[in-house]
This record gives C-alpha cells, sequence and structure tokens, in this order.
C-alpha cells in the first residue's frame, strides 16, 4: 500500500506532479479499488494566519495589511488573507479579520 501526503496549494501554471504522476489543472478522472489508497489531508493554516504559526492574532495584522495593499503577492497569503472567500485578497477582508481578532 502506497500512502501520499498532498498539501493544497493555489494554481500555478507550471508542471507538477503526485507521487511521480503529472497534475494538471484538468479534470481528472481516477478510479482505483477503495482499498488500495489511504488519503490523509493535513489542513493548512487558517484563513488570516499570514505567518503561519497556527494561530489568527493581532501578529498577522503586517503581513495582511502588506497582501491587502499589493505588497506582499505570495500565492499562500493570498489565499490567507481573503477572508470573505471572495476569490480577493483585499479591503473587503477587513471587516473578517476585525472580527476573528475581537472574537479572541
Amino acid at each position: 500500500m502506497r500512502t501520499c501526503f498532498a498539501t493544497p496549494r493555489p494554481t500555478q501554471h507550471r508542471s507538477r506532479s503526485l507521487a511521480g504522476l503529472p497534475i494538471s489543472n484538468d479534470a481528472v478522472e481516477l478510479s482505483l479499488p477503495a482499498s488500495s489508497i489511504t488519503l490523509l489531508a493535513i489542513p493548512g493554516p487558517p484563513p488570516g494566519d499570514i505567518n503561519a504559526d497556527g494561530l489568527v492574532n493581532i501578529d498577522d495584522l503586517p503581513g495582511l495589511v502588506a497582501v491587502w495593499l499589493g505588497l506582499d503577492a505570495d500565492p499562500h497569503h493570498l489565499i490567507r488573507a481573503d477572508l470573505n472567500a471572495d476569490g480577493m485578497a483585499d479591503g473587503d477582508d477587513i471587516a473578517q479579520f476585525v472580527e476573528i481578532i475581537g472574537s479572541l
């Protein structure tokens, strides 16, 4: 039995592979017996956790502001800075960050 570990990553336009198999942005249909594969999903940092310390707190604010101002284009940061899940990291996400910080 072969176990593969994969971390979701933002869509990129370069060649990728998993366990030696090419991965594209196209839909792929895969049929395997249920007993032949084990999938372990390991979640990444939560939305808003720009510094990836596992917490969303005031320490993430400088990184979030850098993304929202367009000064940080790291794809992982862009995804985590999109707190309202509208596909864009922008000023519309500020209210969600304030809500998260206010709930601490």
